[in-house]
């Protein structure tokens, strides 16, 4: 069960996409992305833009999103040439 790999409740995830807890610490952000195979940076990216302003934080949520579709896309045209 991941959630007891990384130190956290299921219900303590739920509150953090919901955004009603503070972020955790960036030692839990990486074991987060390490178990559900996400990127680190993006998450700890992620993490930070909570306390930036509103404005800053809308950049750097476009600019992982932009990033895990460019990751994607890559994905699918290496699995159709292979």
């Amino acid at each position: 069960m991941w959630p007891i790999e990384v130190g956290v409740m299921k219900g303590y995830i739920c509150q953090l996409e919901l955004a009603t807890v503070d972020p955790p610490a960036p030692v839990k952000v990486r074991k987060l992305a390490k178990v559900l195979g996400l990127n680190k940076a993006d998450l700890l990216l992620l993490r930070m833009s909570t306390k930036a302003p509103s404005e800053i934080r809308g950049i750097l949520k476009r600019e992982v999103v932009a990033t895990q579709r460019r990751k994607e896309l890559t994905t699918v045209m290496v699995t159709r040439t292979s």
